[in-house]
C-alpha cells in the first residue's frame, strides 16, 4: 500500500478510485528522486519538440483554429509537440505530448506553482497513462486492433495530472478520469488515409485531459465504472474483454511503470530507432559502396513490418510517411551517415539515391520475434559478398539520452534546425532551476 494514502483508503472502491485516491495522497516526497529527474528531463525535452514544431503547417493551422479556448491551446501545444516525432515514447506510448502540454495549459489557472509540483503532476499523470495502457493490453495488442495508444490511452493520464495541478481531492481526480474515458479515440488510419491525424493525436489527448479537469474542478462528475468489468467499460471495449486488471493498480508507489518512458534519439517512430542506430553505427562504419549493393533485406517482426516497413517511394512522399518506414531510415542514414530532421526533405539529388536503395530493399517478417521495438537484421548483398547485421550489436538508441545536458544538446539541436535559437534559453533556465516558482508566462516565453 503507498505510504501515505492513509484515510483516502476507505474511499477506495473501485479502480478508478483506487488511482485517484493514490494520485490525491502522493506528493514531490513519494516519488523516487531518480524518477522526479527523469521527469524533468522528459519536461524539458517535451517543451522544446513543442518549440521547435510549433512553426510546422499542422501547429499553425490548429493554433488558429482553437484560439481563445484552452482546449484550444492545449491541442496546439500536443500538436507541436508530437509533429517532428522528436517527443518522448515508452508510455501510453507518447506520455510526454499527452501529459506536459496540459500541465503547462492548466497553469494560467494557478497563481503560482512550483517546478516541484509541476513535475509531481506530470510523473503522475506518467504513471496513470502508462498503467492504463497495460490494463489495455499494452502497445502491440492494442496497435494489432487499430488502436494508436496516445490517444486512446493518453486522455486519462492527461486528466490525472491536470486534476492533481490544480489541487483536487480524490473524488475530484476521479471525476476528471471519468470524464475523460468519454474522449478517448485514435485509429492507425492515418498509415494510409493520411492526413493530419498522428499529429494531432498527442494534442487530442492531452486537450482532453486538461478538460477533463477542469470540467471536474467545476463539479462535472465523471463515471466511476470505466475500469469495470461491465458493459460499456474500457476493457471490453479496448481490449476485448481481456484486460490486465492487475496491472492497473498492482504495487502503486513502490514499482513505478513512468521509468519505462525514453527520449528519442532520432526524428522516427520508435519501433525503427534499433534498425536505424543499426545502419548508423555498423554500416555506415563498414563504409559500403551504395553502388555495388545489389540488395537489401531488413527482417522485422510482423508488427513492425506493418507500421514501418513501406520501401516504396512513391509511398512516402510526406514527411510523416518517411518518419515511419525503416527502409527509407536506413537508406537515409547510408547516404548521409545519420537519420536527421533536415534529411527527411531530401533534395532531388539524394532523392535519386534514395529512391534506387529502396527498390533493392525488401522487408521480410519473421513471426518469431514478438516485440514492437524494431529487433531484427538487415542483410547487405553485394556481388557475391553478403554480410549480416542484427540489432542484437547495438544498443538500444532510446535509453541513451537520460540527461539534463543530454536534452539540452537535443534541444539546441531542434531548434537551430528551426531558426528559433532564441528560445533556448528560457529552455536553460528551466532545466537548471528546479526550485523555481513557475507561472504562466514563464512558459509563455518558451
Amino acid at each position: 500500500m503507498h505510504p501515505r494514502l492513509g484515510g483516502s483508503r476507505a474511499f477506495a472502491v473501485n479502480r478508478v478510485e483506487t488511482l485517484a485516491a493514490f494520485v490525491h495522497a502522493t506528493d514531490a516526497r513519494d516519488i523516487p528522486d531518480d524518477l522526479r529527474q527523469k521527469i524533468r528531463v522528459h519536461l524539458v525535452d517535451t517543451i522544446a519538440a513543442g518549440v521547435a514544431g510549433s512553426t510546422s503547417p499542422e501547429a499553425l493551422r490548429t493554433r488558429e483554429a482553437g484560439q481563445g479556448s484552452l482546449r484550444g491551446r492545449v491541442m496546439a501545444h500536443g500538436v507541436a509537440a508530437h509533429v517532428l516525432e522528436l517527443d518522448d515514447t515508452g508510455g501510453c506510448d507518447h506520455s510526454g505530448v499527452a501529459v506536459v502540454p496540459a500541465v503547462v495549459g492548466l497553469l494560467d489557472a494557478q497563481s503560482e506553482t512550483t517546478l516541484d509540483e509541476a513535475v509531481t503532476a506530470v510523473a503522475l499523470g506518467y504513471e496513470v497513462a502508462r498503467r492504463v495502457q497495460f490494463y489495455l493490453g499494452g502497445y502491440p495488442k492494442l496497435n494489432a486492433r487499430g488502436w494508436h495508444s496516445t490517444p486512446v490511452c493518453g486522455p486519462i493520464g492527461s486528466a490525472a495530472a491536470g486534476a492533481k495541478l490544480l489541487g483536487l481531492d480524490a473524488a475530484g481526480i476521479a471525476d476528471a478520469m471519468g470524464i475523460a474515458s468519454s474522449m478517448m479515440a485514435g485509429t492507425w488510419s492515418f498509415k494510409t488515409g493520411g492526413g493530419d491525424n498522428k499529429s494531432l493525436h498527442g494534442g487530442l489527448a492531452a486537450a482532453s485531459g486538461a478538460e477533463s479537469a477542469w470540467l471536474a474542478k467545476h463539479g462535472v462528475q465523471g463515471t466511476r465504472d470505466i475500469f469495470e468489468d461491465v458493459w460499456g467499460g474500457l476493457g471490453q471495449v479496448y481490449a476485448a474483454g481481456e484486460p490486465d486488471a492487475e496491472a492497473l493498480t498492482a504495487d502503486l508507489g513502490n514499482r513505478w511503470v513512468a521509468y519505462d518512458a525514453s527520449i528519442k534519439a532520432f526524428p522516427s517512430c520508435a519501433s525503427s530507432h534499433r534498425m536505424i542506430q543499426l545502419a548508423e553505427r555498423r554500416l555506415v562504419a563498414e563504409q559500403l559502396d551504395l553502388d555495388s549493393i545489389s540488395r537489401i533485406v531488413i527482417t522485422l517482426s510482423p508488427l513492425v513490418a506493418d507500421m514501418c516497413g513501406e520501401t516504396r517511394m512513391s509511398r512516402l512522399e510526406t514527411f510523416r510517411q518517411r518518419q515511419l518506414s525503416i527502409p527509407y531510415g536506413i537508406a537515409l542514414t547510408l547516404t548521409q551517415g545519420s537519420m536527421t530532421f533536415d534529411g527527411l526533405f531530401a533534395q532531388p539529388s539524394a532523392e535519386t539515391t534514395l529512391a534506387a536503395l529502396l527498390e533493392k530493399t525488401e522487408v521480410v517478417v519473421d513471426e518469431s520475434i514478438l516485440s514492437a521495438h524494431g529487433e531484427g537484421t538487415v542483410s547487405v548483398h553485394s556481388g557475391s559478398r553478403v554480410e549480416a547485421f542484427t540489432t542484437d550489436s547495438v544498443a538500444d538508441p532510446r535509453c541513451n539520452i537520460t540527461s539534463i545536458e543530454q536534452v539540452l544538446d537535443k534541444a539546441e539541436g531542434m531548434l537551430r534546425s528551426v531558426a528559433m535559437e532564441e528560445r533556448f534559453e528560457p529552455l536553460l533556465q528551466l532545466a537548471n532551476a528546479p526550485g523555481t516558482a513557475l507561472a504562466a508566462p514563464f512558459f509563455a516565453r518558451i
